[in-house]
């Protein structure tokens, strides 16, 4: 099975969200991540990464085209490179462990969001396999709190949000 991602733009009608996430429960879809957000006014978009060939996804993709307030449906299949996420840590190191964190730190190109005497913040982005292997690192200096985005991809020839086509 491979894995594709379908990006669907809806607009105006407030049940497409419900009916897209149906379809998908419906039909037994292996969904690997989700992430939805809005655009502009009434307009929203989901990006679904799913564990479906091509074949499958093309249906997919002309079944969620007649949802009621579905604008625009778009497949493509996904490659590490394509991808991104962005994951969250919080971790409570111990004194003496915070110089040797922050090497860890600085291998996987983290940010720092916050630190206090008691915790630090990171953020990570990356492939899922590379903020996996990140997680693995810092699991030693105490994780209390993780928070992940999904995969996320724009496709093939995509263009930003905004940008004139």
């Amino acid at each position: 099975m491979t894995v594709h991602a379908l990006s669907v733009t809806w607009a105006g009608h407030p049940t497409a969200f419900d009916r897209m996430l149906g379809l998908l429960r419906r039909r037994r879809i292996g969904v690997r991540s989700l992430a939805a957000r809005p655009l502009r006014d009434g307009v929203g978009r989901l990006l679904a990464v799913l564990d479906i060939d091509a074949p499958a996804a093309e249906r997919l993709v002309l079944v969620l085209a007649k949802v009621p307030g579905v604008s625009e449906v778009r497949a493509h299949p996904v490659t590490l490179e394509g991808t991104r996420e962005v994951a969250l840590v919080a971790l409570r190191p111990g004194a003496a462990e915070r110089a040797e964190l922050f090497d860890v730190v600085q291998l996987y190109h983290a940010a720092v969001m916050e630190e206090t005497r008691e915790q630090v913040t990171l953020e990570l982005v990356g492939s899922e396999p590379f903020v996996q292997s990140a997680l693995r690192a810092l699991e030693r200096f105490g994780i209390t709190d993780v928070v992940r985005s999904g995969t996320i991809s724009l496709g093939p020839g995509a263009a930003p949000e905004g940008a004139a086509a």
